[in-house]
């Protein structure tokens, strides 16, 4: 019994400082589109995840669905306005790709610029490199993958 209280216990704990933390979500959008939901973790970095899908920038225009988890780090908030906030930040994550004909996972990175409005509503704009590896040897044929965010801040 004390076990189960216990593990209540830290869950519900968990829950609480997962609720309190800033979160956002929205779609980032630049050659493709994805689903994006950004979760801080301490000291402003957060963890971002996405979901998308889009075209490839080869010959042929070939579909393709993706995912990434990304670590960012929240490099500086500079005060340059009276209302809202702005935030450069960068960071390492992984990714996968999956066409028709071949999958590959590897190694993304993020750098951006953000600005929080005083109103639950946030833009950014960032590059995302990557390098995968699949069955098609190196692929680099989808980036760098410049997109414009646009999220809602709770």
């Amino acid at each position: 019994m004390k076990r189960f209280l216990l593990i209540v216990l830290a869950l519900a704990a968990g829950a609480a400082i997962a609720s309190a933390q800033p979160r956002a979500l929205g779609i980032r959008a630049g050659w493709g589109t994805d689903v994006d939901y950004e979760h801080t973790i301490v000291n402003d970095n957060f963890m971002e995840f996405t979901l998308g899908m889009g075209f490839g920038m080869g010959e042929t225009l070939t579909p393709y669905l993706s995912a990434a988890a990304l670590y960012n780090f929240m490099i500086a908030r500079p005060d340059w306005t009276p209302r809202g906030t702005w935030g450069f930040y960068a960071g390492p994550g992984a990714g996968v790709f999956f066409t028709r004909d071949w999958a590959a996972g590897g190694i993304v990175g993020d750098i951006g610029l953000e600005f929080t409005f005083w109103f639950p509503l946030q833009l950014s704009l960032d590059v995302r490199p990557a390098l995968m590896f699949g069955n098609g040897g190196i692929r680099t044929d989808l980036i760098p993958n410049f997109a414009l965010g646009v999220r809602y801040a709770f």
